[in-house]
């Protein structure tokens, strides 16, 4: 199951969107290595690869898409994993010891384990008026 979808054949203006894109977010994330964590170094190498993503995406097809290419497989997994990863996640962390924690006080919302009656048939209270079938809630 796909969550997003890559166009593994993109035309120019494409690649120029995706080079201002590499280039705003290396930026950003070398700003924050050298402004926060103060890793001079880190940053300029950061701020070098946006820029360099940048100029092949702007300047020529071919060979900027080698690079789209990469990145945008490496982007693919990174999110097929965190998708699966995530709903496994949710499931065993939050689903699960909600399920235990209503087992172990007796919780029984559906009303499936009454031993007092031979059925589960549910008498209902008869309605009187019209306008209570037009205001059910």
């Amino acid at each position: 199951m796909a969550f997003i979808k890559i166009n593994w054949k993109p035309n120019s203006r494409e690649l120029r969107i995706f080079g201002c894109s590499i280039l705003i977010g290396m930026s950003l994330a070398g700003s924050l290595f050298f402004f926060i964590f103060s890793r001079v170094d880190f940053a300029y190498f950061l701020w070098g690869c946006g820029s360099t993503f940048f100029l092949f995406c702007i300047t020529g097809k071919s060979i900027a898409l080698p690079f789209y290419w990469i990145w945008m497989g490496l982007i693919y997994t990174i999110t097929q994993s965190l998708g699966y990863i995530s709903l496994t996640m949710i499931y065993y962390f939050i689903l699960t010891p909600i399920g235990l924690f209503s087992q172990l006080i007796g919780r029984d919302k559906l009303k499936i384990k009454r031993k007092e009656s031979e059925t589960y048939w549910q008498n209902t209270v008869k309605r009187n008026r019209n306008e209570q079938y037009e205001r059910q809630f």
